[in-house]
Parts: structure tokens; sequence; C-alpha cells
């Protein structure tokens, strides 16, 4: 891909409501036959939900008229639809970003005319990269009915060697069948041209995602460790890497690591070795010893490069910089810095893992990628890592033995700069671009990271094109005193503030107009400052009291809904951490000091707090979490529902998934207490969510004071028939505000990429 984006790091996943008539509108488009009618698709939609689907209708059809070579106009539209005329004309900033898409796509290509939609029996859509060996596409394969990635190399534009290198990764990449290796379906020699086609992976590789911003260490270690099991299934083949490097890990929009590029590969049962030069094979700064010397690779080697790429992910730096000769020396004959020494905040079992990694010695290395890998876990999960830290004087007397080659000074000290701060325009810009200016206060030096949610189900939206996204993102990281101003279009916001250990997450909103009236409501409020210029709420970062009442729950995907009422549909729920109890009176008057009036006669302070749903967002907010989705509430109870009925090869797939132990699995389950049978408790997510997702129509209109409840049967239903535990596809619809006999509570979640307690269960 062409850009990056930090939302790679979020732990959750969206679903527009019409994503199933949408990509049915685009798959008929890409099928060459005649082409769909908007007006077919539009239905009996009314209100909101039919100008948001007219738009994506629209934007998707003038993306494909363009790569046909048609001009069409906003106007015509206009024309087609003249009750939505307001709507449409302010859809042309994106008219004008698809436009520029299409032209930077199809520029400079060498796809002939009559061959610009197709390529064999592919159906190519967009160029997503271009480099020295070639172009990438994004490509339909009608045959499978699936998105493929298309490399191709044209005969009159690339070196023999180069061909060869393309037929060489094709055949050792399709040995390779690893949830975190990319697959490779097939090599295809053409007249014109040879092109491989492998999986298309809808995301940004990792030197993209560094350029925004270093990673948070769990995550930098979950991402290394996923790349380590993907190096150890390759060696079991016999197959060496050479080439681990950012630029060849790709992160889905899930945020999966995937390896890619084995185009330098040594595979143990070819008759010869690949070199792109004569002397040594791969990229200089994530070169091992062994390959810098020109020796014989090991799965060792990979080790190495992998323990290169998880240095600068936590420290920001790579350890040796130069001209490559001196990188290729300090490879031989340096120790890198200490990464304490670079980041402060480092642990030393992070450390002690990373400079194991870095062993000039192979045989001081781990042994292999799967050991490496382990110890990453490790420190995802908060456990003790199996490597010991080398003290100083044996560290002395290795580089002794080495006889260290004396070299200019090859190191800088400058920790990386973050450049996520290029997304967050100021809010003295004066073009007109549908978006208001923004401030608020926060935590001098935390790091802030806004990114767009559905409010319709409580998901981050990762749907349209990386310019789309990026619009409605930002990372902010100002100075101290300095006041945190960005500038966005209207919509639903989740603030994803960091501060050393501590993690809070909000939600926001940008109205269409800074001079609309706020609504009471924390998530909804907002201050007039200018005719373009609002201020939310403070977001403070702070340590909750809560931090020791979560646990990590692996993600996996499963059914949810049912058949019955239209609701059932497949939905992959990422990681996450959730409450292990309801939020209680005693948790109220923890963190606010005193007792809720609603509660004064309430004799067990360890009994569920009833809430209205805008009180069970605010009171999340200031405990630092946030409500679980509809899904992840789901999710666990589907979970504790296999774990009564025994029903362990479900579990043992999500424990896999999560690089734990069933045992620990089902101990975590059983810490999650009232999911199922205590009150009914609020979750993220509108009414209609479910019914959208699943494709079809919801059966009434729900206004957005309704929300859901899951887990339980709340007092404001006498519903006789629900047994307990109460069914995990149960649900009620509440009007936002209850009545003082009712009992709705509210638990907390977290998103699963914070340092500290919580990650320790």
């Amino acid at each position: 891909m062409n850009d990056s984006s930090f939302l790679l790091t979020q732990s959750y996943q969206s679903d527009l409501p019409s994503e199933t008539l949408c990509s049915d509108f685009e798959s008929k488009w890409r099928s060459l036959e005649e082409p769909p009618r908007i007006e077919d698709y539009l239905g009996d939609t009314a209100g909101p939900q039919r100008s948001t689907l007219l738009a994506r209708l629209i934007l998707i059809e003038l993306r494909y008229r363009f790569l046909s070579g048609e001009t069409p106009e906003l106007a015509e539209y206009a024309r087609r639809f003249p009750q939505e005329e307001t709507q449409i004309e302010g859809l042309r900033p994106s008219y004008q970003r698809v436009r520029d898409e299409v032209d930077k796509a199809t520029a400079e290509t060498h796809v002939t005319p009559s061959a610009r939609k197709v390529l064999g029996k592919f159906q190519l859509m967009a160029r997503v990269g271009k480099g020295g060996f070639g172009e990438v596409w994004r490509a339909w394969d009608p045959e499978l009915r699936r998105l493929v990635a298309i490399k191709i190399l044209y005969r009159d534009k690339t070196a023999l060697e180069h061909i060869d290198l393309a037929r060489h990764e094709a055949k050792v990449a399709a040995q390779l069948v690893h949830p975190n290796i990319v697959r490779m379906y097939s090599f295809e020699d053409e007249e014109e041209c040879v092109y491989t086609v492998s999986e298309f992976i809808d995301g940004f590789n990792l030197r993209q995602i560094q350029k925004q911003n270093r990673l948070n260490h769990v995550e930098a270690a979950r991402i290394c460790g996923q790349i380590a099991r993907a190096l150890h299934h390759a060696h079991q083949f016999g197959i060496v890497h050479r080439d681990v490097k950012p630029a060849n890990v790709m992160l889905d929009m899930a945020g999966a690591a995937k390896l890619t590029d084995f185009g330098v590969a040594h595979w143990a049962s070819a008759e010869q070795t690949l070199r792109v030069r004569k002397d040594v094979v791969g990229s200089a700064n994530y070169m091992s010893p062994e390959q810098a010397r020109g020796a014989d690779v090991t799965p060792m080697s990979d080790v190495y490069s992998l323990g290169i790429l998880f240095y600068e992910a936590v420290t920001g730096e790579l350890p040796f910089k130069g001209p490559a000769k001196q990188i290729l020396v300090a490879h031989q004959y340096n120790d890198p810095p200490m990464p304490r020494k670079k980041n402060s905040a480092i642990s030393r079992d992070l450390e002690t893992v990373c400079l194991k990694a870095l062993e000039k010695d192979p045989e001081q290395r781990y042994q292999t990628a799967e050991q490496f890998a382990e110890d990453l876990e490790a420190i995802v999960k908060g456990d003790p890592v199996k490597a010991r830290p080398v003290n100083w004087l044996e560290r002395r007397w290795r580089a002794i033995r080495r006889k260290p080659y004396t070299t200019a000074a090859i190191l800088g000290s400058a920790a990386m700069a973050l450049t996520g701060a290029a997304l967050a325009l100021q809010a003295s810009a004066t073009h007109d671009d549908g978006k208001l200016a923004i401030q608020f206060d926060g935590t001098p030096g935390a790091l802030y990271v806004v990114h767009h949610v559905d409010p319709e189900t409580g998901l981050a939206v990762k749907t349209g094109t990386i310019a789309e996204i990026r619009d409605r993102s930002a990372v902010l990281r100002p100075q101290e005193e300095e006041t945190r101003r960005l500038r966005l279009p209207p919509g639903f916001y989740s603030v994803s503030g960091f501060h050393d250990d501590s993690m809070v997450e909000v939600f926001r909103t940008v109205p269409s107009s800074a001079t609309e009236i706020p609504w009471a409501r924390s998530y909804q409020m907002f201050q007039y400052v200018t005719e373009n210029t609002i201020e939310w709420p403070a977001i403070p970062v702070r340590t909750s009291p809560f931090e020791n009442d979560f646990v990590t729950i692996p993600g996996y995907k499963l059914d949810f809904g049912n058949e019955e009422d239209g609701t059932r549909h497949a939905k992959e729920v990422i990681s996450f951490l959730i409450a292990t109890r309801e939020f209680s009176v005693a948790d109220y008057i923890r963190f606010r000091g005193e007792i809720h009036p609603r509660h004064e006669d309430v004799q067990d302070r360890d009994s569920p707090q009833a809430v209205r749903f805008d009180e069970a967002m605010s009171w999340a907010e200031h405990s630092g979490a946030r409500l679980p989705t509809e899904h992840e509430f789901e999710y666990v109870a589907r979970l504790k529902q296999m774990a009564r009925e025994r029903d362990f090869e479900t579990l043992e797939a999500v424990a896999a998934s999560g690089n734990i132990s069933l045992d620990e699995l089902l101990r975590r389950l059983a810490q999650v207490k009232g999911i199922d049978d205590g009150p009914a408790e609020w979750v993220m997510g509108a009414p209609a969510a479910y019914w959208k997702i699943a494709g079809n129509a919801a059966p009434r209109e729900w206004g957005e004071d309704f929300h859901v409840l899951k887990g339980g049967v709340s007092s404001a239903f006498t519903d006789s028939d629900i047994e307990t535990p109460v069914p995990p596809d149960y649900r009620e619809v509440l009007f936002y505000a209850i009545k003082p006999d009712q009992t709705i509570s509210f638990r907390l979640a977290k998103n699963l990429f914070v340092t500290g307690p919580a990650n320790k269960q």
C-alpha cells in the first residue's frame, strides 16, 4: 500500500450497516457485465440511512467509471436524485480524492489499454504499489471470487535474474501455509509480462506504520512473536527467509502480522541459492553477521534479523547506521546500544530478549524462532521470560574476542521524532474542507490517537480509501503545556490516550456546525469557541483504580445473532480486556468519593450499580475504560457456554489464537462473573446494527436514544421464557433512561494495546 495509518494498532474492527449491499454493488461492477443501478440498491431506505448508503454507492460507482475512462460529474447524480442534491454536493472532496487516486493508480502504467481491466483471468482494480521490479495491483479473481495481489514484471523492463527471482519466490512461498505468511497462489507467464498471484492483505507494511509512530512495547512483541512463529514454520520446511525487514511484514486491518517476499530465501532443497549481489543477500540494516561475511545462513540468521526489527520497533531507531559497508562491519563486530539507554520505559526482560536475539555468535542466540516467539509471547502476557541477561564482564569479554573493527561514529542518539502529528492539522487552517477545528486539554507528554467510530456498532470504521480513513484519524503528541488541536469532519470518534503505563479511551462527537446545541451527555459534549472551532471536554490520562479487575480474552471468529430474526452473521472479535464483574455501588463510591443519590438505600455495596446508558458511558470514561461492544459481550458469553457444555474443540482453537493453554482460557472465563445470569447490562451499538451487519432489514426503526442490553433480563421486561443462564444471543432494547426500580448495569472493557497490570492476566 502507498500510505499508512496508526489505526492498525487498534484492537477492534468495524462493519458498516450497508456493507453487504455495497459489497454486492461493487462485485457487480467487477463482473464486467451490465453495470448495476444505484436506484436498485436504495430500496425503501429513508432518512440518514438512505443518505449514507447513497453516498457510498456513488463513490463506488465513480471509482469504476473513472477506471473505465469515463469522466462523470456530480451534477449527473444530483439530477438522478434531486431530493439528495445538497448531500451529493457535499461529496465533492471525496469525488476529487477518488479521481486523484484513479489518476495516480493508472499513471505511467505499462498495462495496455485493452488489458487495463483484465490480465489473464484477473480483473485489475487499482495499482497499490510500484518498485524496482515492477508493479503491484489489487485484483479480483472471478472464478474463486476473492481479492488477490498481482505483482507484474514486464519483460522489456525487467532483467532476467529478477524474473527468475519472482519465479523462485512463488516456488518457495507456495510450500508454506501459515496464518502469518502471505499465501502465494501461482506464477503466471504471459507474452508481455510475468506475474505472481498472492493473497491480498488489506493493510500496510510495518515500515509504513513505523513512519507514523513507535510501536507500543506489547504491540511490538505481539507482532514480532507472530512473525517468529511464521519463520519457525518456514524453517521446518528447510526455508530461511534471509530478508526479514519491516517492509516485508504486512499488518492487516485486524492487526495480524503476515510475512511476505521470500524472493531471496534459501531453499535447502533447491539446487542453488539466488543472490541479489555477488557477495551477500538481503538488506544491510537487518543482515545477520554471518550474512554480512557471505557465510552460510541458518534459521538463527532469521532470528537475528527479526531481533533487529524488534530493536527498531521498541527503541524507535536501528542499532547501526551509516553507509551500507559500514553497517555490515558493525553487524559483525559492534554491540548494539543497550535498548534501555534508548528508551528508559523498556523493561529489563524485554531488553534481555532483544539482546539475546542479537548475539553475534549464532550459537548464543535463540536456537529456534519458536524459542524467540515463546519469550516474545511471555512479554505480551507479562510472564517471566526464559532468556537470562548477560552481565557486563561477559559482554566485554565477548567483544574483546571478536577483535572489534574500529569505525567512525556510526550511531545516532536522537530518538525518532513522531511524525503522526502531521495528521493533526492546525486549527488555524482557513480552507473550507467540511471539517471543524477541535481543541482539548490533556495530560502533558501523553500520546493521543483519534479514530472514527460507527455509532451503530461501536466499532472503528476501517473501510474506505486510505485517504478517507486518514481524513478521520489523527495522532497527537504535543509539547508539555500545548493545547491539543486537530481538524475532523462531523462524526463520532474514539480518543485513546497513553502516558507511561496508563491508558484511557473516551468517545467524543464532532457536530456538523459549531453552533449546534450540544447534548448534556459527556461523550456528546462540546463548547462553542468560534464559528469554525469547538472545544472538547478535557481528556486526562490517569491510572484506573480498576486495573486489576480485567482479564484478557483472546480473539476468534464466531457466529453471532440467530436465524429466527435474521441477525445471524459471522464476526471476528479481536483480543480485548473485560472486567471480571459488573460495576458496583462500591465502585462508584471508590472513584467519586460519594454514593449516588439513587442508591442511598442500597444495603449491599457490592451489588451492581443501576444506571442510564449515558451514565454508563460517562462512568466508564472516568474509570479509564469503555463499554464492551455487543459482539465482545456475546463472545464472552458464548465461550462461557462452551465451557459449561465442554465444547473444548472450539475453546482450544480460541486458546491457541491467544497463545495460551486451554486451562488458562478456562481460568480466565471462570473469573468473569454475571455475564449471563445477572442484571442486564448496557453495551455499545445501536439496536438495528445486528440486522444491518447480517444484511437484513431491521424489524423497526429505533431512535438514537434506544440502546441494547445483554447478559440478563431487566426489570423493565417480564419474559418468563428466558432461562438461566441467559442465552448469549438474547438481547433487549431499552430507552437510554431507567426507572428507579429497574436494574440496568454495565461492565468495563479496554483495548489490548495497554501495558500494566491488566495485561498480566
